[in-house]
């Protein structure tokens, strides 16, 4: 796509209606420059010369104008996309700490809630302290797997809770 092209695509409105406003605004806009060049005394208003002098200097203003409207647009589009990147990098952030919970360390703690429930089943059965022991700890260890699986839930925008609480 050529400049003109993008010039053109970022000037023109996407509608009919939109068209027409922008161009009755244009118009009235230079009409509106030129009465105010000649009304300021820059020019004489019975010169011809002064007239064209005036209509080119509101030209000009106009084309002023639409430059500062094609930056702005372009600032408001590189703002958008700015906007899009941040949002995309914090979601693939917060989904690869919420994978690494849940790979890393949820998965270290539920394999050693289960080994300490293991041994705690060949302790004899004179070794009650033990016992109890290590069921405490498998209990603590199951307990923190939970917090910790509802801590990486929490991790999630507020957006996508409601939606899935909606959901259930």
């Amino acid at each position: 796509m050529n400049i003109p092209t993008r010039v053109v695509r970022l000037l023109l409105p996407s509608t009919r209606r939109g068209a027409v406003l922008a161009i009755c605004a244009a118009a009235v806009f230079l009409v509106v420059e030129t009465v105010l060049v000649i009304l300021l005394k820059q020019v004489e208003p019975s010169s011809p010369v002064g007239v064209v002098y005036a209509v080119l200097t509101a030209m000009a203003l106009l084309a002023n104008f639409v430059v500062g409207v094609v930056v702005a647009r372009k600032a408001v589009h590189a703002l958008n996309a700015s906007r899009a990147r941040i949002v995309a990098t914090g979601d693939a952030a917060r989904r690869q700490v919420e994978r690494d919970l849940h790979d890393g360390v949820q998965q270290r703690l539920v394999t050693s809630t289960l080994r300490l429930r293991l041994a705690e089943q060949f302790v004899p059965a004179e070794l009650d302290d033990l016992k109890k022991a290590l069921a405490e700890l498998a209990s603590d260890l199951a307990e923190a797997s939970t917090e910790l699986r509802e801590l990486s839930r929490g991790l999630q925008p507020a957006i996508c809770r409601r939606a899935v609480s909606r959901r259930r």
